[in-house]
């Protein structure tokens, strides 16, 4: 048996879709806007001085705040449709779906992990019957304050979360794919 795991932003996907989905939901010059506003902590993450994970919560919660997990899921669905699932926004490498495509006919079990958010994330794995592994947002009472569900889905976190949803030495064969280490 076989287990392929893929990376969705940069990977599947031609552009990062955390920024596709705020500009869905909002607009590019409130996206400007709040990444003025948010400048000395994109400053401070790319010279290591705050964390991916700080930075990305920082910019969810100025979005997102206060929003129902229903309202947020059914946006997500919606930029599912109109951006993910689109042929004429090509946010979707065709490569990588043929690659897709071409595992599930062999009936190989493709997982994508991602960093990104399930709720914009999911309507797609979903419309290709994928298993996801992914970052979380917490919904307290029905709401999101700026929190995830467990950690943010990069770098070893993903590892992390294979090895637990996955007795590895079951396949045969395992293969990954990523647009980075």
């Amino acid at each position: 048996m076989k287990l392929v795991l893929m990376d969705f932003d940069g990977t599947i996907t031609t552009k990062d879709t955390m920024i596709r989905f705020i500009i869905f939901t909002h607009g590019k010059v409130k996206l400007i806007q709040a990444l003025i506003k948010l400048l000395p902590n994109l400053i401070a993450m790319k010279f290591g001085f705050q964390s991916n994970e700080k930075v990305k919560l920082k910019l969810l919660k100025y979005f997102y705040y206060g929003w129902t997990k229903k309202n947020m899921e059914a946006e997500g669905r919606q930029f599912c449709e109109k951006e993910l699932l689109s042929e004429t926004k090509n946010l979707i490498k065709k490569g990588a779906l043929d690659v897709i495509n071409e595992d599930l006919n062999q009936n190989h079990n493709v997982v994508i992990v991602t960093a990104s958010a399930d709720i914009w994330v999911k309507p797609w794995t979903d419309s290709h019957d994928l298993e996801l592994l992914s970052t979380k947002l917490d919904f307290f009472e029905g709401r999101f304050y700026g929190k995830l569900k467990g950690k943010n889905c990069n770098f070893n976190e993903k590892v992390k979360l294979i090895r637990k949803k996955f007795d590895l030495s079951t396949y045969d064969e395992i293969i990954a794919y990523g647009d980075s280490s």
